[in-house]
């Protein structure tokens, strides 16, 4: 690199390539698109107004340690919020440490109409108790078609209360439960 030249950099969520003068013409994508790119720790506020504002419609955050504020600030916004459609707090790289505690105001905003499509919570700590919560909210919710809680030790309990809440749900039609210990 010479002295007043800048290297592209890729968005490590859009993969995006972005140079001295914008996008670089013939990369993956020179479409716009909205991102959230400030850390959500301990900046609640920043979620709900940057989301509405932009019409974010995809927002993926595997691995940030966001933990049960982060993923409460997000379930409210998504009372309110009607462009996200994807949702991604987990990955088998990592998950952002959320609780049952956390998972409440996702469950809570799956209930009363939010609408998600996706939603992945792979590999956080929900637990049965997480399990149950998302099961009431999956008894209403007829948007959301996919759904990860992979790695989350819900167990057989939590499966049960699932499978419950899918008697009712006739529009999810993907459920990753892998590495939950189920019997």
């Amino acid at each position: 690199q010479t002295a007043g030249e800048r290297v592209p950099r890729v968005h490590p969520v859009s993969g995006d390539h972005a140079g001295a003068r914008g996008p670089i013409p013939g990369g993956p994508s020179t479409r716009r698109r909205h991102h959230v790119k400030a850390p959500l720790h301990g900046t609640s506020s920043l979620w709900p107004r940057r989301a509405r504002s932009v019409g974010l419609t995809s927002l993926e955050l595997p691995a940030n340690s966001i933990g049960d504020a982060g993923a409460r600030a997000l379930g409210s916004a998504l009372a309110t919020n009607t462009a996200l459609r994807t949702l991604v707090l987990g990955s088998p790289y990592g998950g952002n440490y959320i609780t049952p505690a956390g998972v409440v105001a996702i469950g809570r905003a799956l209930e009363t109409g939010c609408r998600l499509t996706t939603l992945r919570l792979d590999y956080n700590d929900i637990g049965v108790d997480g399990a149950i919560v998302l099961a009431k909210g999956l008894r209403t919710n007829t948007v959301l078609t996919d759904l990860g809680l992979a790695g989350n030790d819900i167990r057989s309990d939590g499966a049960k209360a699932i499978a419950d809440g899918l008697r009712v749900n006739r529009g999810l039609t993907t459920l990753r439960l892998n590495e939950n210990e189920i019997e």
